[in-house]
């Protein structure tokens, strides 16, 4: 398989280009997470984790946290209470995972939940 064109920096008004999304100048500081972490694949959502998410997302389709406030709003992502990094085996546990809105998984996350 040829190696892939350099496509532009995916950091806004950047002019570089890169192989893996960043060019050199933004792959450390606060670009280097993005960088670093992977792709949904590589870090264990697959095409088994797509189909079970869409099967719960069927059966649970509104977001757990706006319910709780009385409003009505889908879910569409799912949140995992305990980390699967720390807690691998617990990824398709019911009981660990919440359906969240967009916004509510935002707010989860960037508390570190």
């Amino acid at each position: 398989m040829p190696p892939r064109a350099p496509e532009p920096c995916r950091v806004p008004g950047c002019s570089g280009t890169s192989n893996t999304g960043y060019c050199p100048e933004h792959t450390t500081g606060k670009y280097a997470y993005d960088h670093d972490r992977g792709n949904a694949a590589k870090r264990g959502f697959d095409h088994r984790w797509r189909t079970w998410r869409i099967g719960y997302l069927k059966r649970h389709p509104l977001c757990v946290d706006c319910s709780r406030h009385g409003i009505v709003r889908l879910a569409r992502d799912l949140h995992h209470v305990k980390k699967l990094i720390y807690f691998p085996d617990l990824k398709y546990n019911e009981a660990n995972i919440l359906g969240l809105c967009q916004s509510c998984h935002s707010v989860r996350t960037s508390r570190g939940e």
